[in-house]
């Protein structure tokens, strides 16, 4: 990078937090991986928890794309056993067009108890904080600390055991989306595939979106992804939600990337390339950037879409960054695209040395 593009760069206010850089992180072991796990001692509970936590993938259907579906066990302060879920266009892992908790628990109704499946929602948490949480599920032990009373109820959902399947519907529950006022959902769960119908019904009774509007029910089928969690000395996580293609960075290497940064607490964003007028972040490898960034980029391919999960320690440590609203001890979630690299070709050889020409004519 020119020095007039760098001096660019650091007058924007947001481009501060990358481009200030931090002492290297102690060198630590990394620690082990200790998974959240569900308190429930409900035995039917667990049953279907277990039928619905993984990955799943449904196949394009009427107007419908294919789909993935994400679920895994996370701790919330207030529930038993929680699942953090997020379903995405299967050809845009980097995106989810819904997410929240799943959560089972028994509610007696009229002397009789039932199991339910509760929908919640992030809306209390912060505007930013589903699109900071995308692909988490890959890494749960991660997943920031929050209370029940955080989350907002969406619907309720009575299941029924049916041998080795759980089925159920609820609702109807207020909503405003495509014209209609209520949604009434249903769950079909098995050990190997998960049914999921929404139905979105107008205030004169027709349906505003579900199969009557070409919007079939989700039918996701258990599958193993090949999208996995790195985890780095010092505590920080990456994972590549889409790879790239052709060499990978390495020291020397120009790069450039289109970025998002957030507070892992809440999902506030505090930093972005992406916004009108901004261009992408542009250095060469190691770059003077914070340690979570030096440690996580090298490696990237062009057309890698990576989250760097990055802890106080490879952040901004204790003091934080003021100047981007960044507290003191905070983690910090970062998408990184890279939309350039140009390998640094290492020095040719040295020439060989030039022949030393004859002293004098051969004998005759």
């Amino acid at each position: 990078m020119n020095a007039r593009l760098l001096a660019a760069l650091c007058s924007v206010w947001l481009s501060g937090p990358v481009l200030a850089l931090q002492p290297p992180a102690a060198p630590a072991d990394l620690p082990p991986v200790v998974k959240p796990a569900p308190a429930t001692t409900d035995q039917e509970i667990l049953d279907a928890l277990a039928m619905l936590t993984g990955s799943f993938k449904a196949e394009a259907a009427g107007e419908q794309p294919a789909l993935t579906l994400h679920t895994a066990v996370i701790s919330i302060e207030g529930l038993d056993n929680a699942l953090y879920f997020e379903i995405n266009r299967a050809d845009t892992p980097q995106a989810a067009f819904n997410q929240g908790v799943f959560h089972f628990f028994r509610q007696t109704i009229d002397g009789k108890p039932e199991l339910r499946l509760r929908v919640f929602t992030f809306e209390r948490v912060g505007a930013g904080f589903g699109e900071a949480m995308v692909g988490l599920w890959l890494a749960p032990d991660a997943f920031p600390a929050l209370t029940v009373s955080q989350l907002t109820p969406m619907i309720d959902v009575v299941l029924t055991r049916q041998g080795d399947r759980f089925a159920g519907s609820g609702g109807p529950a207020p909503i405003n989306r495509a014209g209609a006022t209520l949604l009434v959902s249903s769950f079909d769960l098995s050990r190997d595939s998960v049914r999921i119908s929404d139905r979105g019904v107008k205030p004169d009774g027709s349906e505003g979106f579900g199969p009557a509007a070409n919007q079939p029910a989700m039918n996701f089928t258990r599958f193993q992804p090949a999208l996995q969690a790195v985890r780095h000395p010092g505590g920080l996580i990456t994972y590549d939600l889409v790879a790239g293609e052709g060499i990978r960075a390495d020291n020397g290497d120009a790069v450039a990337f289109q970025y998002t940064g957030w507070l892992r607490a809440d999902g506030f964003r505090f930093d972005t390339s992406r916004q009108e007028g901004r261009q992408p972040l542009q250095f060469s490898l190691p770059g003077q950037l914070i340690q979570g960034w030096n440690v996580g980029v090298p490696g990237i391919q062009k057309g890698t879409v990576r989250r760097l999960v990055i802890p106080p320690g490879m952040g901004y440590g204790e003091s934080g960054q003021p100047r981007a609203r960044i507290p003191g001890n905070a983690w910090l979630v970062f998408e990184a695209e890279c939309v350039y690299l140009k390998d640094n070709p290492p020095p040719p050889p040295p020439e060989p040395p030039a022949p030393v020409p004859p002293t004098g004519a051969p004998e005759k």
